[in-house]
């Protein structure tokens, strides 16, 4: 799943730009936190200077097997 709903917004966003950006950013990353699923966020790479990644949730008490798996993804990405 993503870890943020666009790209990050720029310093010169407006005070109500960054609430919506931080508002819909919680939808996605609360998910976890709130049911027990544990949840990793990994770095892929760049797009036009601005970095992306993606999120990983595992079943409850599988959080060292979805570390393993974030080792195991960023290998393969060098």
């Amino acid at each position: 799943m993503p870890t943020a709903p666009t790209v990050a917004p720029f310093r010169t966003a407006s005070t109500e730009e960054l609430k919506h950006y931080r508002t819909e950013t919680v939808k996605l990353l609360s998910l976890a936190s709130l049911s027990g699923f544990p949840q990793i966020t990994l770095p892929l790479g760049k797009v036009h200077g601005a970095q992306y990644g993606i999120s990983i949730l595992g079943k409850p008490y599988t959080d060292e097997l979805l570390i393993q798996l974030a080792k195991m993804v960023l290998k393969l990405e060098k």
